[in-house]
Order: C-alpha cells, then sequence, then structure tokens
C-alpha cells in the first residue's frame, strides 16, 4: 500500500548510509583486562610504556600482533568457524605484506582477518572513502537507487559487473572481508564493500568499474571516482518513487499507524527506550481493546531494525499475551522482517514467533544461534576499532540454529518499488 497519493522523496535509503561506516551491531563497551606478551609492547592498563616502531611496516606488523593476542582472547568463541592455525597463518601472511600494501589495503586486509572469525557481530569499524554510488537487492537483482557525479547515469539500473568481474563472482570475493552470519546478511554487506576502491583492489577488481543493463539491452560501463565520507553526506541524486506507510515517518525509532478498523501497525526501526516505548504499547494495547476480540490484529514491522536492547519491547509482549494474542486465539499478530533485521530485533522475531505470530517477507539477516553481546578494542597504532562477541545466544531451541524463515515469503521487487508499493504490508493485511 502506499500514502500520499503524489507525494515522492528522495530515497535514501535506510540503512544504506550505513555504507559509510561499513558495519553495525549493538553500541561498544569497554574490553575486558589482561595481560599482553612482551613483544607486543603496547601501553596496557598496566602502564606498561608503550614502544612504537619507527616505521609504517612495523607499526602495522604491531597492531597485527596486537590484534593476533587479543582478539582470541577476548572473544567468547575466536576459532568456531576456522582453526587457530589457519587464522594465525592468514595473519603472519598480511603482515609479511606489510610495506607493499597502502593503509587502506591493510585495513581491508583487517577485515578480511575478522570476518575469517565467522560472527556476524565481530567487525571491524572503518572510514575508508566509497565511490558515490547507492545499491539495493530486489531479490537476485542490485540496482542503483542513489548516485553523485557521472553515476547518475547509472540511476536505477541493474548491475552486472563490479571491477570487471560478473557480478556473482565480485559478491563471492567481497564474502571475504565481510564480518556475517548468513548469507542474507552477507550479500547485504558486499553490497556496502564493493563500492569501496581499497576493497576493490584489495580482491583483486579493477577499481571504480561498474557495468550496468540498460532497459534496451545496453550496457552501460561506468568509471568512479571516490570520495571520503564527509563528502558523501550530501548532493545525492535519487530515484524518485512515491512513500510507502513504513517509510512515512523517517528514521523515528517507533510509531503507530491504523491501516483498518481492526488493524494496528507499529512500525519498530529501533530496539531504543528514547522516547519510552511503554508509552506506545499503551497506547497501542488501548486501540486493540476497543477492537472486536477474535477481529483484532497487531502488526510489527521489524525491517531494517539493527538492533538495540532487546527488552525495550517488553511491555508489548506482556500485554499481547495477557490479552489472548497470537496462539491465545483473541487477536492475531503479523511481524515483518527482511535481511537487515538483526541482533535484537531478532530476538524479538523470536519472542512474537513462540507467542503465536505469523512472520512475513525475507528471513532475517543473523541465524536463531548466534554471538553478540559485543565489546571492543582499538588498534594502537592505525586506531582501527575491533568489535568481539563475548557471549552464543540460542535464541529459540525448538526453532533450530539456522534462519527464522518467514511463514509467507515475500520479496519487494524494483517495479513495486517504483509505484511505492508494500507487498510485504499487503500481504500481512490479507
Amino acid at each position: 500500500m502506499a500514502v500520499g497519493g503524489e507525494e515522492t522523496r528522495r530515497r535514501l535509503i535506510l540503512g544504506l548510509l550505513g555504507v559509510l561506516a561499513l558495519g553495525a551491531g549493538e553500541v561498544s563497551a569497554q574490553p575486558g583486562q589482561g595481560a599482553l606478551p612482551e613483544e607486543v609492547g603496547l601501553l596496557t592498563n598496566q602502564g606498561r610504556t608503550p614502544s612504537t616502531p619507527p616505521t609504517r611496516e612495523g607499526r602495522w606488523r604491531q597492531d597485527l600482533a596486537f590484534l593476533k593476542t587479543e582478539l582470541p582472547r577476548l572473544h567468547v568463541n575466536a576459532f568456531h568457524a576456522i582453526s587457530r592455525e589457519k587464522w594465525e597463518g592468514m595473519v603472519d601472511a598480511l603482515a609479511a605484506r606489510a610495506g607493499t600494501l597502502t593503509d587502506e589495503q591493510m585495513t581491508v586486509g583487517v577485515m578480511e582477518l575478522v570476518a575469517a572469525i565467522g560472527d556476524g557481530h565481530t567487525r571491524v569499524d572503518t572510514g575508508l572513502p566509497i565511490y558515490p554510488l547507492q545499491l539495493r537487492w530486489f531479490g537476485e537483482e542490485l540496482r542503483a537507487v542513489a548516485a553523485k557525479g557521472n553515476a547518475r547515469a547509472a540511476l536505477g539500473l541493474r548491475v552486472l559487473e563490479v571491477g570487471g568481474l560478473p557480478l556473482e563472482e565480485a559478491v563471492r570475493r567481497a564474502l571475504a572481508v565481510v564480518s556475517h552470519d548468513s548469507e542474507w546478511d552477507g550479500r547485504a554487506g558486499a553490497r556496502d564493500a564493493l563500492l569501496r576502491p581499497d576493497v576493490q583492489q584489495f580482491l583483486g577488481l579493477k577499481a571504480g568499474q561498474f557495468t550496468f543493463a540498460r532497459p534496451s539491452g545496453d550496457r552501460l560501463t561506468l568509471k568512479l571516482q571516490p570520495q571520503t565520507p564527509s563528502q558523501a553526506q550530501a548532493d545525492w541524486q535519487v530515484v524518485e518513487a512515491p512513500l510507502t506507510l513504513a517509510e512515512s515517518h523517517g528514521v523515528e525509532p517507533y510509531w503507530l499507524d491504523y491501516p483498518d478498523d481492526h488493524t494496528v501497525y507499529l512500525r519498530y526501526l529501533s530496539c531504543e527506550d528514547a522516547p519510552a516505548f511503554a508509552q506506545v504499547a499503551r497506547v497501542l494495547l488501548v486501540k486493540v481493546d476497543a477492537m472486536k476480540v477474535g477481529n483484532r490484529r497487531v502488526v510489527v514491522d521489524l525491517r531494517g531494525n539493527g538492533g538495540g536492547d532487546s527488552p525495550v519491547i517488553q511491555p508489548l509482549l506482556d500485554g499481547l499475551r495477557a490479552r489472548g494474542f497470537g496462539m491465545g486465539s483473541k487477536g492475531k499478530i503479523a511481524v515483518l522482517m527482511d535481511r537487515h533485521t538483526y541482533s535484537s530485533a531478532l530476538m524479538n522475531a523470536v519472542q512474537l514467533k513462540v507467542l503465536g505470530a505469523r512472520l512475513y517477507g525475507e528471513p532475517p539477516g543473523e541465524n536463531l544461534t548466534s554471538y553478540g553481546q559485543v565489546q571492543s578494542f582499538t588498534l594502537p597504532n592505525s586506531g582501527l576499532q575491533i568489535r568481539y562477541s563475548t557471549y552464543l545466544f540460542r535464541n529459540a531451541p525448538e526453532l533450530g540454529d539456522g534462519l527464522l524463515q518467514p511463514d509467507v515469503p515475500v520479496t519487494l521487487t524494483y517495479a513495486d518499488y517504483l509505484k511505492g508499493i508494500d507487498p510485504v504490508l499487503e500481504a500481512a493485511l490479507k
């Protein structure tokens, strides 16, 4: 469904500007304490005097020695997906290339090392340059939805090649440097990674080269120039389309709407408690109390919700359970998900599923059993922040360990996007 008639917006898709950070997850806390080996020679909480190598190459090797020691020590289970021997061999191999790679390429190398841990929450925060292009998946199609400069010629077009390689091969290579929990999460991260020149160079792609399919069937190949994250904040031209209901309040963390006389729609974009979510939950419950028992429905839209604090939603869960929603048959619950539903939002989807909700859309980006509860440490010379998981969550053993599958799979197509149609919400309202 669409709102606003002829109203259009300049679509900077939620999450796409997150490409500037190439990282998501919960807020980091301070890492644990502990002794470091003498050869690392870094300032620690024990007051040890740092010894900084005089050369750039030496400083990178010192950073890698620090990473090699600290990430396995601090992560709750660093070698669940790769052996220690193989991972340490990767660290040593990157250290051997420190004299030939640029700082940016070394940063990508660190991304690869951290991604090899096999945990979507364990990742590197970076500020690498990007190409002036924003891309979005529509099923298996990847299209340009925003652009600057000469990249504007690609607006709306489907990506065929990146860096001289077919799209799927470029995505396969990019997955090596993208921390992810699942294929859905990985493809979202690969899309972002491929917009970075240093990632392309590190992976052996032709930097800045993108090829698109025109509607006529012709090919358009562009050579793009990168921008810094600060340069990339303004002057975007975007594909214009009508607002959907889900997009009509921008980035507000949560709000309510009433699509029909027996439905309350909750847009839950962030698991945060500011303003107080309990008040929103009270308003929602007052609305459903006024509806006919057995013919009332609550739609909880978790699409694009990357997590935060999972207990924030508890007042709603308690209220729905007390009123017999879900399995109680006194009201229906529909949950909307996509590949950007992650972390605490996944936990909330599981809680609603257990309550009796039907799930619509795409699988979330994270597995039901996955690592999280993020803390961080910083590499001493490059300043790269390394996020790492401290806990293994088993969200719903009765549902298995893999992806939480939707009961009704629905994929947004580019044709729907252009018309402002939300097929996932429409399916939930049938």
